[in-house]
Parts: structure tokens; sequence; C-alpha cells
């Protein structure tokens, strides 16, 4: 830093790319934008985020860089606390130490920014409840398409066991026990499509994030929040069927053909 050496620290990707090995990297001399650089090490593998690499890069120190490109007053900085109960205490000792670089007197605010993880899970929450809303979205439109299909097949139901119903009503049944026969239908009808629903987008679930490598979860909550939304849209689609059946006179429903 201090002799603003031409030196460099090569990404294990790069030394991979340029060396049979990657001890053989430290001592050569590459060249960067047509600049002579020597290397004195390799970083260690870092995982992959995303499946994005993060081991493909040069590093040579920030006061090369100045000498080099003396022009460029944008710089990115990154640091790493040795834990995350010291990150508070790393985020103070970083902000004091950028404040003695860039001159920053005690009663000015900082004229420069500081970005942390925090940040980047913010995004990451924001983005994943906008894909909630659009899936919410999505899924309301469906339910509303299933509900009236429901509805359909129900009034179709009560048409074709009208002398059904009839002949229940002549020996006693009572219009509550009509009206629950229905709703029951129409809820065990619907339940059984979401619990379908339910396992086909967890299987699919399983196939996608086996592709990318990603960590597999399934929320029982909304597995189950998504099985009572199913069986209370066939409730709702069910009820004008049900209370049409249970409203028959048994009299004129003993004589439908």
């Amino acid at each position: 830093m201090q002799r603003r050496a031409m030196v460099c620290v090569l990404g294990p990707e790069m030394a991979d790319a340029l060396f049979n090995s990657r001890q053989e990297a430290v001592g050569k001399v590459i060249r960067i934008n047509s600049r002579k650089f020597t290397v004195i090490g390799v970083q260690e593998e870092i995982e992959y985020l995303f499946n994005i690499s993060e081991n493909d890069f040069a590093f040579i120190p920030l006061t090369t860089f100045d000498k080099i490109y003396p022009s460029v007053k944008d710089v990115l900085i990154l640091c790493s606390a040795r834990s995350k109960e010291n990150m508070d205490k790393a985020l103070d000792q970083v902000t004091n130490a950028l404040r003695r670089v860039r001159h920053v007197r005690p009663d000015q605010e900082n004229n420069f920014g500081l970005r942390t993880q925090d940040l980047f899970k913010d995004r990451v929450a924001g983005l994943m409840l906008n894909v909630q809303l659009g899936g919410l979205a999505v899924s309301l439109v469906g339910l509303l398409v299933g509900l009236i299909g429901v509805m359909n097949i129900m009034l179709i139901s009560v048409t074709e066991r009208t002398r059904e119903i009839g002949v229940r009503k002549a020996i006693g049944a009572q219009r509550s026990s009509i009206l629950l026969q229905f709703l029951t239908e129409a809820a065990t009808l619907t339940g059984i499509g979401g619990l379908t629903g339910i396992l086909m987008g967890a299987l699919v679930g399983f196939i996608f994030t086996t592709i990318v490598d990603w960590t597999y979860y399934v929320s029982p909550y909304w597995a189950i929040g998504g099985l009572l939304a199913s069986a209370l849209t066939g409730i709702v689609a069910g009820i004008i069927p049900a209370w049409k059946a249970s409203r028959l006179d048994p009299i004129e429903a003993l004589r439908y053909e």
C-alpha cells in the first residue's frame, strides 16, 4: 500500500484459467489492462450466492489503483466483521476510519455511504413481497373462476337431483339437512382440488430447487391456508345452489322428471 506496488491477488477461477495450478500462480507476472502485475497470492474459494460466482476477480492495492486511475473518484470498499455480534462495532470503526481519511470535521455529516447486508436483505424481502402479491392476485382470479365453475356445477347437480331432494323431504329431512349436504359436497369438491394443487406445487418446487441447488422448504401454514381457502371457496360457491335445494317444495320435487 505504501509503495503503490504493482502486485495483485487473484481469485481462484482467475488463477485456474491462467495457470496449471493455484500454487504455480504465485510469483508470476500477468497483465491487467496492459499493465504488468506480480501475483502475490490466490484468494480462497467463496461459495456461490444465488448460483453467481464470486471467484473471478483480481485485487490490487487501493493506492496503486489511485496511481493508475487518478480521475476515478468513486470507490467501493468491502469490509467484513469477525462475527455478527461485532457488526455494530465494526460499522463504527469503518465510519471513524473513513471520516479520518476523508478529513470530515466532527460538526460535518458523512460524505460517504455505508451499505450492509441488511439493505440487501430488505431488498430481497421487498422483491419477495412483490412476488407474493403477484401470486396472490393470480390466485384470487383463479379462485373467482373456480367459484363460478363450482356454482354452475352445483346448480346442475341440484337440478339433476330434484327428485332425490323431494324424496328426502317427504320422509322428514329438514331444510338445514339439505343445506348442509350440498355445502359439504361443494367444500369437499374444492378441498380435493386445493389438496391436488398443493401437492403439485410442492412437487414443482422440489424439482425446481433441485435443479438450481437451492434449499427446499414447504410452509405448513401456507399449505393449510391454501386448503382452507379452497374449502371456503366451495362453501361460498355452494350457498346459492344449497339454498335453492333446501327451498324446493317436496310435492313439486317428486313430480319433477
